[in-house]
């Protein structure tokens, strides 16, 4: 039997891509509860005053798939959402969100209709479908075409004092604001409740929702990111969407060494 031994010493190989700085926190499949997928992280809360939400199997980007049916009325104490306590889960200033969702059929197009707050209905602001019907980081009027009774895939950004918003992947405004920033005491955000009458909410701007997703992140996704979420959108059954990061792989060599045996297949006359 002979020995031969390799040995790689004194070469540096790096290979290194972007580092997203984006962590995923939280993931909400509505499969008949409002649990999160990831162990830790809080549920979802649904306003439900009329106790008239429900599961139900709807048609999402053709897929049959259970969503959570919001129903409510625009009168402030009838409206249907979700709230999302944040607190120690995402920076307010920094953080990414998804929904996948539409407005209930059947309902008014062309209104303002809200979309997530983020001032526990103390103001108005935040995310809409605007009256003429694009996607609003309050107040602009955006881009994108979005209407009552489909479903989108929604995704917006607070990246440190910029807002942005993506419809399917597609970013559609971009502005200098901090509208998106989770900005009241309890780090509540909402998903479609207006904010109050009582304090300056104008009236109609509540519609019944369906919802199929949602999704936190910690940091601000990058547009790359975003649109690959957007093509593939629904983990398969049993996993999780991977974490939008990249990583640093260092082969150092220096003292690496592989010692492998080979049997000699013949005998070595002399």
């Amino acid at each position: 039997m002979k020995l031969t031994t390799l040995t790689l010493c004194g070469t540096l190989m790096t290979l290194t891509l972007p580092v997203s700085a984006a962590t995923l926190e939280a993931t909400y499949l509505f499969q008949n509860s409002l649990s999160a997928q990831e162990a830790g992280a809080p549920a979802l809360v649904a306003n439900n005053p009329l106790s008239q939400n429900t599961f139900e199997n709807v048609d999402v980007f053709g897929t049959n798939r259970t969503v959570l049916n919001l129903v409510g009325t625009s009168a402030d104490a009838n409206q249907s959402g979700l709230s999302l306590n944040t607190t120690g889960l995402v920076s307010p200033t920094s953080y990414s969100a998804e929904a996948i969702f539409e407005f209930s059929p059947g309902q008014a197009d062309s209104v303002w209709r809200r979309v997530a707050e983020f001032q526990n209905r103390q103001a108005e602001g935040g995310l809409y479908f605007n009256a003429t019907n694009n996607l609003s980081v309050f107040p602009q009027q955006a881009n994108g075409d979005v209407h009552t009774g489909i479903f989108y895939d929604i995704t917006w950004v607070a990246n440190s004092g910029t807002a942005l918003a993506y419809i399917n992947g597609t970013l559609v405004d971009n502005v200098a604001s901090t509208e998106l920033n989770i900005n009241n005491p309890g780090n509540t955000l909402n998903l479609f409740l207006d904010n109050l009458i009582l304090t300056g909410g104008v009236p109609g701007e509540y519609e019944n929702a369906k919802i199929a997703l949602f999704r936190i992140w910690n940091g601000a996704l990058t547009g790359q990111e975003v649109a690959n979420i957007a093509a593939n959108p629904f983990p398969a059954a049993g996993s999780s969407v991977p974490e939008p990061s990249t990583y640093l792989l260092v082969l150092t060599g220096i003292g690496v060494a592989a010692v492998f045996s080979r049997r000699k297949a013949s005998v070595r006359s002399k």
